[in-house]
């Protein structure tokens, strides 16, 4: 199961907590954050290999929302699994 947890640590810079994903899914994210203009600062760690807990590090622009950058980038991420999905099916045709 999927969890989010967003915690303000100072102004601009968030720690977002995600439980039951790891490094696939985090690199996907940072792949999408890094090209994202009212990001800064992106990384991500597990915490541990044998736990799945995923820790996003974002530093954003002045005035820039968490919330609309997480919708717009997790959008963008929705259409490319898609993208990728459809190349395999129509593969194996």
């Amino acid at each position: 199961m999927l969890f989010l947890k967003a915690v303000i640590m100072m102004y601009h810079v968030y720690k977002i907590l995600v439980e039951g994903e790891n490094y696939t899914l985090g690199n996907v994210i940072m792949f999408f954050f890094r090209k994202n203009y009212s990001i800064v600062y992106s990384n991500y760690e597990v915490l541990h290999p044998m736990r799945e807990v995923l820790i996003l590090s974002i530093t954003l622009k002045k005035g820039v929302k968490i919330k609309k950058v997480l919708k717009k980038s997790l959008k963008i991420i929705k259409m490319f699994l898609k993208m990728i999905i459809k190349i395999i099916v129509e593969g194996d045709k």
